[in-house]
């Protein structure tokens, strides 16, 4: 058992250490140039690599920078989506709200940001 923890937990330590000079890039969330001004917060592999997975995936779900090019029935489609996450509490992530607590959605937030969506959705309906 202690050559276990004489040699496991260094280990462990030099990989976390060592995986922090892997390049990464955590791909900007925000397209509002004042973000990018302000920055981002900075946080360590392995974490890092998982905040960049879950950007890049959910960019190729819904992306606002290229909204006007979706077709109505997909634009239609992501309000829908919109909608079912924040009743069930998808959204945020459960991961980003590790990180960040505050960022849960009151109950208030969730029927704003419900209301809007379904307004879009019956806009576009309506087109």
């Amino acid at each position: 058992m202690k050559k276990i923890i004489r040699y496991f937990i260094p280990a462990v330590i030099l990989v976390l250490i060592g995986i922090q000079f892997i390049p990464h890039d955590i791909p900007n969330p925000a397209s509002d140039p004042a973000d990018e001004i302000q920055g981002r917060p900075s946080y360590i592999a392995p974490i890092s690599w998982m905040i960049g997975y879950h950007v890049s995936e959910g960019r190729e779900k819904l992306n606002y920078s290229e909204w006007g090019r979706y077709k109505t029935s997909r634009q239609q489609s992501r309000m829908e989506l919109t909608i079912e996450q924040v009743e069930l509490g998808e959204m945020p992530m459960g991961p980003y709200l590790l990180l960040h607590p505050k960022a849960k959605l009151t109950a208030e937030q969730q029927k704003i940001i419900t209301g809007w969506a379904q307004a879009e959705y019956d806009r576009l309906d309506a087109e």
